[in-house]
């Protein structure tokens, strides 16, 4: 079995990006750090992230720096605009996945699957949402910037809705399984009334008609008064004991 070799670890840019030396003070040398913008002299860089797998703590995404003449670049290379489009590619072909498994998914387990999976993209998507419009407002003029920030704000909005129908779903699938187990309970305790009943009524003509075989098998028997006078007696008692039993 053939396995994804691991991610690039994470890396300073160039010397030959012509980013400002402020900007440069402001990035880490170990990590990506969380999803924001840096505004230093005119120069507007995006720190921005790929979609989070579930269950892993690293976060690899990217630069992308726009200059102010307005040219957009992405790690280094003058591929600024086409790398944020396959940025929120990746981020909409995991929703319209997602939604069609959530479509699909009709039990508790399958639902708290799609959950653990959405929980960290939601996040990441409103990180992302912030930090485009944090850039918007920092470049008011530049005409992508608003297309990437509503492309933001739509694909967080269907992230949440998504996970609240999820919460919604999983809800009612549990309020129905209460339900059934209501009813269970309620159907079992009225079985076990009715082999109570049952059990009061016949206790005391077993008891009587066993005591009446033996007297029989010794050599006596009753006769028909007194046989009738016992049953009557028998009902009787098996109808006391029923009444309490209730």
């Amino acid at each position: 079995m053939a396995f994804a070799p691991p991610p690039r670890p994470w890396q300073p840019p160039q010397s030959d990006w012509p980013l400002p030396e402020s900007i440069h003070r402001r990035l880490g040398r170990h990590s990506l750090g969380r999803q924001r913008i840096i505004h230093e002299e005119d120069h507007l860089l995006l720190v921005l992230h790929h979609p989070p797998e579930p269950g892993s703590l690293e976060r690899h995404g990217h630069l992308i720096l726009r200059l102010p003449d307005g040219c957009w670049m992405a790690d280094g290379h003058e591929q600024g605009l086409p790398t944020l489009q396959r940025l929120f590619s990746s981020y909409e072909e995991l929703v319209q996945l997602l939604m069609g498994e959530a479509k699909q998914a009709d039990q508790a387990l399958l639902i708290l699957g799609l959950l653990h999976r959405l929980t960290p993209l939601v996040r990441s998507s409103d990180y992302l949402r912030q930090t485009l419009q944090q850039a918007r407002e920092a470049v008011r003029e530049d005409r992508d910037l608003i297309g990437f920030r509503d492309r933001a704000d739509a694909l967080w909005r269907t992230l949440s809705l998504l996970q609240e129908e999820l919460h919604f779903s999983l809800e009612a699938i549990q309020s129905a399984k209460a339900e059934e187990e209501v009813i269970e309970s309620r159907m079992a305790r009225e079985n076990q009334r009715k082999l109570n009943l049952l059990a009061a009524m016949t206790f005391p003509l077993m008891a009587i008609a066993a005591v009446f075989s033996m007297y029989s098998y010794a050599g006596g028997g009753p006769g028909l008064l007194s046989f009738s006078a016992v049953l009557v007696i028998g009902l009787l008692i098996g109808y006391l004991l029923a009444r309490w039993v209730r």
